[in-house]
């Protein structure tokens, strides 16, 4: 009797392989009392991994839709829910996105108070790295985003901003898999936090 399998077509990519290890960042920004002493680069690497995370699942959604070109998840958003608040926040986490990695310049002038703690005096990004983009979601005066508040200038960036944007992004991908369960599965994903298996969604939803 042969022993032959069929073959069959899967769709890889490699999306949910981020969850552990956004969740094993998680655990480090949460060993901080505050947003100092190196919390930056923690929390704007779980940007980026959110966002890559979102972007994996969103592709991979196109290519089963039969899309010869891909979008990026902002504009993917704009395309299947055009009357929700999910384009417009997007567009945000897109452009702190950016900011981190294309490792945006900033021209800065900063002093210490009595207690030697930094305070920013003046900070201005180099004018030829801003775009059309930037200019419509980015508050001039804050340099923070202008509905999430969420701060541009990379070693700014603090554990608030990466729990708003992980939040916006799950709960996107959430949206997603109401849509359906071919396109995106996340609701049941495991991963370990705190010496115990979780469900993903709820270690984000937690912070």
């Amino acid at each position: 009797m042969s022993d032959a399998r069929q073959p069959m077509d899967i769709i890889s990519v490699i999306g949910y392989g981020y969850l552990q290890p956004i969740a094993d960042l998680i655990e480090k920004l949460q060993e901080f009392k505050r947003d100092a002493g190196g919390t930056s680069g923690y929390a704007a690497s779980l940007i980026v991994l959110s966002y890559l995370l979102t972007e994996s699942l969103t592709n991979r959604i196109q290519h089963i839709e039969g899309r010869s070109s891909f979008v990026g998840p902002h504009e993917f958003a704009r395309l299947q829910f055009p009357n929700t608040q999910y384009p417009d926040t997007l567009d945000e986490i897109f452009v702190v996105r950016s900011a981190i990695v294309h490792n945006h310049v900033w021209d800065q002038t900063v002093t210490w108070d009595s207690q030697f703690r930094l305070i920013m005096l003046s900070e201005a990004l180099e004018d030829h790295q801003k775009r059309r983009l930037f200019d419509k979601v980015v508050d001039g005066i804050s340099n923070k985003t202008k509905l999430l508040g969420l701060n541009l200038v990379p070693t700014s960036i603090g554990r608030s901003d990466s729990y708003v944007v992980l939040n916006k992004l799950v709960d996107f991908l959430l949206l997603l898999e109401d849509r359906s369960r071919s396109w995106v599965y996340i609701s049941h994903q495991q991963v370990r936090y705190g010496l115990l298996d979780k469900r993903f969604v709820d270690v984000v939803h937690a912070l």
